[in-house]
């Protein structure tokens, strides 16, 4: 069995397909902490944050792991940060 908490103390990014056992389509969620059997995830599918609260162990089938540069990883997210903000922003002006 893999240890995801291995990985994630060794600084790899983590990826899970948590939906690839069933007919339904793929779906992928991304680590960001792990601390005894809790993974915590994102998931812009769901509100739900526990892993294992929202999906089935069984139905996870396929994990990607990879490091990149933690500044570059960084300013990377900040950037599609604020383009989400201003996206929302333009959107609810425009409905208002």
């Amino acid at each position: 069995m893999i240890s995801l908490k291995k990985y994630f103390d060794e600084g790899y990014y983590l990826a899970i397909e948590v939906v690839g056992a069933t007919r339904r389509s793929q779906h992928w969620v991304s680590l960001y902490n792990i601390s005894g059997n809790k993974i915590l995830m994102l998931a812009p599918a769901t509100l739900y944050v526990d892993m294992w609260d929202r999906y089935i162990g069984d139905n996870a089938t396929q994990l990607v792991y990879f490091k990149v540069n933690k500044q570059l990883a960084f300013l990377h997210f900040l950037l599609f940060f604020l383009q989400e903000c201003k996206f929302s922003i333009d959107t609810l002006t425009k409905l208002l």
